[in-house]
This record gives structure tokens, C-alpha cells and sequence, in this order.
């Protein structure tokens, strides 16, 4: 399984370092991610997401790698199947 995913975007990331981690994650062959991250921030969670900004093809790669996900899970299962022993 392994790492799949790195977060490019987040709310308090600068320009730079979303081009950064972008290059970091096409270089590793990760699924570019974002978010807010919030987890009770000195702010409301309608404040974190009013700032927070995710391209929208960053969901569009983001659904294609769960639905290449969800392809090797099915082989695998497959493959438990017609050989119990592995």
C-alpha cells in the first residue's frame, strides 16, 4: 500500500511552497491533496474554509487515483480467491 497522497494545498501555505510540494509529489508520483486541517483552530470551521482553496482538478485527480485504488483492491481480491494459499 504505502504512501499515496501529499497535501499541496493548505490555507496557510505560500505560493512557493504549494509549487514545491507540487513538484515534490509529480517527482514521487503522489496524488496531489488539499485541505483545511482544521482541528479547532482559533477559528470556526466556516472561517478555515473560507480561506482554504483546492483546485478543482485537484479532485479530479484525486477521484482517479481512489478509482485506481479501488481496481487493485479488486484484483487483489480476485487473486486471494483463486489462490487461497497466498
Amino acid at each position: 500500500m504505502g504512501l499515496g497522497g501529499l497535501e499541496v494545498h493548505y490555507r496557510h501555505f505560500a505560493t512557493d511552497t504549494i509549487h514545491e510540494l507540487s513538484d515534490v509529489a509529480t517527482r514521487l508520483g503522489l496524488t496531489p491533496t488539499g485541505g483545511s486541517d482544521f482541528h479547532g483552530d482559533l477559528e470556526t470551521y466556516a472561517q478555515a474554509h473560507a480561506t482554504t482553496y483546492v483546485p478543482d482538478s485537484i479532485a479530479l485527480t484525486l477521484h482517479e487515483a481512489l478509482a485506481r485504488a479501488d481496481a487493485d483492491r479488486a484484483v487483489s481480491a480476485l487473486t486471494r480467491q483463486e489462490d487461497p494459499g497466498r
